[in-house]
């Protein structure tokens, strides 16, 4: 076993990452209440110019297939997917309001944290969730028809909505807190 501190845009960050949640776990299950805690949390990591802020653990078996790093999560599952809905939200949002000038790009958090570039597009998406909130997960990301009544679309658009009561300078924010989340990475 190793665990180190690495922080949580590290964690994510490389084109050859898969991060697969077993067909054993359960499915994505944080609420409103959940998500409204991080945003309060990045908002406040942004606003009091802290150098980092402690994400929890994730707990993982790594595996070589091909070239290409899985990550089997074992724990962090919630905290995973719940910060890449918040990239995403982030990414869609800048995307579709090109006169808001945050100096994000759009294109790193899809190619950096979301997606593989490289790979086929059946195996594009990063992030392998269970059955169900897989496939609400890929249609947000492809910009498809939204699973209704899944929590991974409630998530997602009530992070959407945030973003959108927000200006340039405060999204920037949150997005920046959101690079300096730290977590204890186990393998």
């Amino acid at each position: 076993m190793d665990a180190k501190e690495i922080m949580m845009f590290r964690f994510l960050d490389g084109a050859d990452k898969k991060f697969i949640i077993p067909v054993y776990q359960r499915a994505y299950s944080w609420k409103r209440e959940n998500c409204e805690a991080l945003l309060k949390d990045l908002v406040n990591v942004y606003e009091n110019n802290y150098v980092s802020h402690f994400f929890g653990s994730i707990v993982y078996v790594s595996n070589d297939v091909g070239g290409c790093n899985e990550h089997i999560i074992i724990d962090g599952q919630q905290r995973i997917t719940t910060v890449s809905l918040l990239l995403l939200a982030v990414r869609n949002y800048i995307t579709e309001n090109p006169n808001i000038e945050t100096g994000i790009n759009p294109r790193k958090i899809t190619d950096a944290y979301l997606t593989d570039v490289y790979a086929e597009n059946e195996k594009k998406l990063k992030l392998k969730l269970v059955q169900g909130d897989d496939e609400a997960y890929s249609r947000l990301i492809e910009n498809e028809e939204p699973i209704e009544h899944s929590n991974i679309t409630t998530n997602y658009n009530y992070f959407f909505k945030e973003i959108s009561k927000k200006n340039a300078q405060e999204i920037r924010g949150i997005y920046d807190a959101i690079m300096k989340l730290v977590i204890v990475n186990i393998s």
